[in-house]
């Protein structure tokens, strides 16, 4: 394999790992909100009058209430597979940064790998 393919493949690894922990950052805010929100229609539907329930009003409360339940647990597992992902890109970008290969150092992926890592430990965690 020569040099450049070598690059190329690695340039390709940095873009997926960088594109992963992005993912998986997002997917943790989407479920803080989805339970946000699970959470605010749990409350409207316990709230509703009593004379102004359905048929549905019981169904509609176990629903939104499992809803939340399952964002609940969904929230620690993503953040969990954040940190790894966090971790491995870290890892990945010292790697590099000690092999010293300057096509990889001043590429695009390799930037963006870095604010990626800066932004993750800005905001404390893989979240």
């Amino acid at each position: 394999m020569s040099k450049n393919s070598g690059s190329s493949a690695l340039l390709r690894t940095l873009r997926i790992k960088t594109s992963s922990l992005a993912r998986l950052q997002k997917d943790v805010t989407a479920y803080t909100a989805d339970t946000t929100t699970a959470q605010q229609s749990v409350e409207k539907w316990r709230n509703t009058d009593p004379n102004d329930r359905d048929e549905n009003w019981e169904w509609n409360v176990k629903n939104a209430e499992k809803v939340v339940k399952d964002c609940q647990q969904m929230i620690p597992l993503t953040k969990e597979k954040a940190q790894a992902a966090l971790e491995e890109l870290g890892d990945m970008v010292e790697t590099l940064k000690a092999e010293g290969d300057e096509e990889v150092l001043r590429s695009s992926e390799y930037e963006n790998a870095c604010k990626a890592l800066e932004t993750a430990h800005s905001h404390g965690d893989a979240q």
